[in-house]
């Protein structure tokens, strides 16, 4: 049994290489024309030894690959070098109790170092987990994610326009394993943002950042329409078209009242007035941004009555930290049937989640789906 794994060129040595294993042994095939493979073994240890991620150097000249070696009798995260694919070093990164595993690896050049993601089970519980490294000899473990049940971390990406590293995977602290992403611009301090949250499963299994388009790409499966899995793929914009920003988080204190906002509540019951006010918090991880397009979702009820002229909401979205106070911001008047769902004002740095407040939904999600393949097996 062979397995491959992950696939880099070498453009200095014009050749492929394609990492895996063969059997239980960490193996390496090198191809110049994709037709002719020449076998490398790279460990042949006791148990199991596997390859997940290549990567090759240019600055000092050498090829590195990671993975998990079962030769203690559990899988530990290990890294081995070499530059000539003949001769490999094998790098120990963790091998605390229980098992570790290393799914992705990236090098940082301006800070030069290395940085692996993965997972770690110690107690029957997986928690998402990175490490990181400048010379591939000493390793620095960093938890990303270690609530309830499981959460691992399958792919990373360094965004040198903003300074931060964006790991992608899954958390099944939500009922179900959902693709969810995590941020940070110093591996010690991680931010959550969920993917994609559905009735089945969801996994972000690679992460891409296009910074020619200014968005992060996502994708691997989906079982939540179909009943089986189906072939996605998610996207996230950055802020200003890939200036570096972070999409902004949830509004907060979201509002409906009359005749201010000031003066509403969160839930109101039996709201009769044709000139409600709606107010909610900006709130940017960024600080000094602003918003200046807002997408705003109203679905009245079914029994909802009115008469003419056509009601209007007022619109108010504050500053972070501003209090409620209608003379410090500006208000937008906007109309709207009743009689329908109606959608406007779209956000230029996307959509966000959450909903609030007598059927008005201000929310967001950066991710949006891209389905690649439906049907069965």
């Amino acid at each position: 049994l062979q397995s491959a794994l992950d696939l880099l060129y070498s453009s200095v040595a014009s050749k492929y290489v394609v990492g895996g294993r063969d059997g239980s042994d960490a193996t390496v095939w090198e191809s110049s024309d994709l037709v002719v493979w020449i076998k490398r073994s790279v460990d042949t240890g006791a148990n199991s030894q596997a390859i997940k991620v290549l990567f090759y150097n240019p600055v000092a000249g050498k090829y590195v690959a990671a993975g998990e070696d079962g030769a203690s009798g559990n899988a530990d995260a290990v890294i081995w070098e070499s530059t000539d694919l003949v001769t490999w070093t094998q790098r120990n990164v963790d091998m605390a109790s229980g098992s570790q595993k290393i799914d992705d690896l990236v090098y940082n050049l301006a800070a030069a170092k290395y940085v692996a993601a993965g997972e770690e089970n110690v107690s029957g519980s997986v928690d998402a987990v990175v490490w990181e490294s400048a010379d591939l000899t000493t390793w620095t473990r960093h938890n990303v994610a270690t609530g309830a049940l499981n959460q691992a971390t399958w792919s990373l990406v360094y965004n040198p326009m903003a300074s931060e590293y964006l790991a992608v995977g899954y958390d099944a602290s939500l009922g179900t394993s959902n693709a969810v992403g995590w941020t940070s611009s110093n591996l010690i301090d991680w931010t959550q943002e969920t993917i994609d949250v559905g009735s089945g499963t969801q996994i972000a299994g690679w992460v891409f950042y296009d910074s020619n388009n200014g968005r992060y790409l996502t994708g691997s499966w989906d079982d939540d329409m179909a009943g089986d899995p189906d072939a996605v793929v998610w996207e996230r914009p950055m802020q200003g078209g890939g200036g570096g920003n972070l999409v902004p988080r949830e509004p907060t204190s979201l509002f409906v009242g009359y005749p201010s906002a000031q003066t509403g509540t969160s839930n109101p019951t039996s709201f009769v007035y044709s000139t409600p006010f709606f107010s909610a918090v900006y709130d940017d991880p960024d600080v000094g941004d602003t918003a200046t397009k807002y997408r705003i979702q109203i679905t009245p009820a079914s029994d909802i009555g009115y008469t003419t002229p056509v009601p209007r909401v007022r619109l108010l979205l504050l500053p972070a930290g501003r209090a409620l106070d209608a003379e410090t911001f500006f208000t937008t008047v906007l109309r709207f049937s009743v009689k329908e769902r109606i959608i406007f004002g779209e956000s230029s740095s996307g959509m966000l989640k959450g909903e609030k407040a007598c059927g008005l939904r201000m929310g967001r999600s950066g991710w949006r789906r891209r389905r690649l393949l439906l049907g069965s097996l």
